[in-house]
């Protein structure tokens, strides 16, 4: 049988599809401003490289064997990249003026050749090779600075065992690399004896090591500190205003902070956070004086100084890619500092521009251990704020865009409805549990917890989706429910009010496998009926009885793993749209099949899209016209696609914003009071909010 990539999700009935924000003059979500590279740019770097006043980007692309210098135009927008071809593999890049001439040129460390290629800079953001130079094998880290005092730029380059120094000539040529044993794979240059030569602090493994300079392009290594964790990437920088530069040090157990003391010895504070893969910058952020900290874990991490050598968690934000290896520098001009991240699996930089308050201008991402799953938006505690829920937890918003830190609902599963099946008017949760065996409900306290209702069983196999409605017009909430048993039925749940359900009562369909259900008056009889999707090129319709029971499927040519019914065209009749699958031949396209009001709907038209999972129908731009978005499986799954529609049920191409990676689920809502729709999008291990810009 097959399965779509992602979890089986939740889509509500009709009502819930058609709504809209009549208000909303919005024509795109905010989102992370990208700039296309060479293929994996993991080292970067910021240089006025034509000489304009204005910052701009330099890449290493270790799988294009390029450096990228992107030119600024001056807003924080740049021009496309100037490429230029280097060794095998560039894995780290060091910027100087290496010739005297006022232009700033480049030293990449090419991993597979084992050399370093110097690129001098012309003023125009292009580069003319000088040459290269053999350093130790599989270099991984490389600084420029002043080793012996002669007033022009020097190389130091690690490969894990060898420290490899190259003097400058001062002409943008260099003598030939002098060797020697050397623990290191990340490199920073600092004073830390403050005896006025330069020193170099690295790491190896679960160690510190100090090298302390000579004076003449000579060191000597010595063991600083041993730890638990493997030490990653490092920055140094006065984190504590004692005037004696310490270290931050990326670990696999959080962050490591080492405070200097100026005689090149360490006090290592205790580990903080979670888990840093990638790169650290310092710059201050928000202007109180005190250096902040850009973490690159798999999305880009605030943290907020304390002037101390320790750091407050700000706020994460979307990043594209892994391996994340900010810089900071003020891009458009606006005396604040902003952030450049290049990253593994993917082909170019993301800029964040900074708001001089600690945020940056660009989606965030809020923590929730574990798998986040589908995502449902509603007001749990009655604040008049949209909420949050997830994979075991709710989070309540502020109403300005940010939500408090997760409530644990332990066991509660996925959020599959929301919905007042008890009708005490406040929203309850159905789920299918943590393990996906039966039916569970949450009734609603009010305050954004929850308690137990009951579980029921929905017939052979665990059910894969669900929705509700009054299918017998008795006042209370009923639940649809398909399974995994390959029965090809849906069971209909009666409900009592109280938010207990009777034993299911099995309708077939023509399909064996049954992936989701949907719920609206598609025959215009003014009775609930059943819509049944299936991963094949078949569909089914139920018609509603008015008393809980339903008439013999009508199968539909069309196929598709999730679906909606909104009415796109504004004729008052339901229409269709489905998620493909592969298995149908519509995998990753939309698919609209327009509704004729009794029960049958015109032929299928297909929108590719790479779409896979949960979708909304929503008017997302304020134009009175229903719009699709989907996850997008583009890019590691970490893209959502929105498909403005015209109108008439048509829609234009998707345009695609990033998200963290595999994105599930998708809730629309306004999460910040502006009256606009946001989205809130459930991936690996964040929630996702993309604010809606108003632009």
């Amino acid at each position: 049988m097959h399965r779509p990539s992602h979890s089986p999700l939740l889509c509500t009935c009709a009502m819930l599809a058609l709504s809209s924000f009549a208000q909303a003059t919005a024509k795109e979500f905010q989102q992370v401003a990208t700039f296309p590279t060479g293929k994996t740019p993991i080292a970067v770097a910021l240089a006025d490289f034509n000489n304009d006043g204005k910052l701009d980007i330099v890449t290493a692309n270790a799988g294009s064997d390029t450096v990228s210098v992107l030119l600024n135009n001056g807003d924080g927008t740049f021009r496309s990249a100037k490429n230029t071809s280097v060794g095998q593999r560039p894995d780290a890049l060091a910027v100087g003026d290496f010739n005297g001439d006022g232009k700033p040129d480049v030293a990449v460390a090419n991993f597979d050749l084992n050399t370093v290629s110097i690129l001098l800079g012309k003023g125009d953001g292009t580069f003319q090779t000088s040459g290269s130079y053999g350093v130790g094998i599989g270099p991984t880290a490389i600084v420029a600075a002043d080793f012996n005092g002669d007033g022009t730029l020097d190389l130091a380059v690690v490969d894990g065992g060898e420290l490899s120094v190259l003097i400058g000539k001062g002409d943008g040529t260099f003598q030939k690399a002098v060797n020697s044993q050397f623990l290191g794979r990340f490199l920073v240059v600092g004073d830390f004896n403050e005896d006025g030569k330069l020193d170099l602090a690295s790491v190896f493994n679960r160690s510190l090591y100090l090298a302390l300079g000579d004076g003449k392009g000579g060191f000597t290594q010595k063991l600083i500190a041993g730890t638990a964790a493997n030490l990653g990437q490092l920055a140094a920088s006065d984190l504590n205003h004692d005037g004696h530069l310490d270290l931050a040090v990326a670990s696999n157990r959080g962050l490591a902070v080492f405070l200097g003391k100026g005689n090149g010895k360490f006090t290592r504070l205790a580990f903080s956070g979670s888990k840093i893969r990638g790169g650290i910058a310092v710059g201050d952020l928000n202007g109180d004086g005190k250096p902040d900290l850009l973490v690159g874990t798999d999305d880009l991490l605030v943290l907020l100084g304390n002037g101390n050598g320790t750091f407050t968690p700000s706020a994460d934000y979307v990043q594209m890619g892994e391996v994340i290896v900010p810089v900071t520098g003020d891009l458009n001009g606006d005396g604040k500092l902003d952030v450049v991240t290049g990253s593994s699996f993917s082909s170019g930089v993301a800029v964040y521009l900074g708001s001089g308050d600690g945020s940056l201008r660009a989606p965030r991402d809020f923590n929730q251990a574990g798998s986040v799953g589908s995502v449902l938006s509603s007001d749990f505690n009655g604040d008049g704020k949209l909420d949050v829920a997830g994979f075991n937890f709710v989070m309540l918003g502020n109403g300005d865009g940010t939500f408090q830190a997760p409530i644990t609902i332990s066991t509660m599963g996925g959020p599959r409805v929301v919905a007042d099946v008890n009708n005490d008017h406040i929203p309850d949760l159905i789920t299918f549990g943590e393990y996906g065996g039966f039916l569970v409900v949450w009734l609603g306290n009010g305050d954004g917890t929850f308690r137990l209702a009951g579980s029921f069983n929905t017939g052979q196999g665990g059910p894969t989706y669900a929705t509700v409605g009054d299918f017998n017009g008795d006042g209370n909430l009923d639940v649809a429910v398909v399974n995994d048993g390959n029965t090809g039925n849906v069971a209909i749940l009666l409900g009592n009010g109280d938010g207990t359900f009777q034993s299911p009562i099995n309708y077939p369909t023509t399909q064996k496998f049954t992936w989701f259900v949907l719920t609206g008056d598609f025959n215009g009889d003014g009775k609930l009926d059943l819509l049944v999707g299936s991963a094949t090129s078949t569909i089914n319709l139920l018609l509603g009885n008015g008393d809980g029971t339903f008439r013999s499927p009508i199968a539909i040519n069309a196929g598709g793993c999730f679906g909606a019914i909104p009415d796109l065209n504004g004729d008052k009749k339901l229409d269709i749209v489905l998620v493909g699958c592969s298995t149908a031949g519509t995998d990753g396209d939309i698919t609209v099949l327009l509704g004729n009001g009794d029960g049958t709907f015109k032929k299928p038209v297909n929108y590719p899209a790479g779409a896979s999972g949960l979708l909304k129908v929503r008017d997302v731009n304020g134009d009175g016209k229903l719009d699709v978005v989907v996850p997008d499986t583009g890019e590691r799954g970490n893209k959502v696609a929105v498909l403005l529609g015209n109108g008439d049920g048509t829609f234009q191409a998707p345009h695609d914003y990033f998200v963290d990676n595999d994105a599930y689920g998708v809730a629309v809502g306004d999460f910040n009071g502006d009256k606009l729709p946001d989205l809130a999008v459930g991936n690996n291990d964040h929630v996702s909010i993309l604010l809606n810009t108003g632009r």
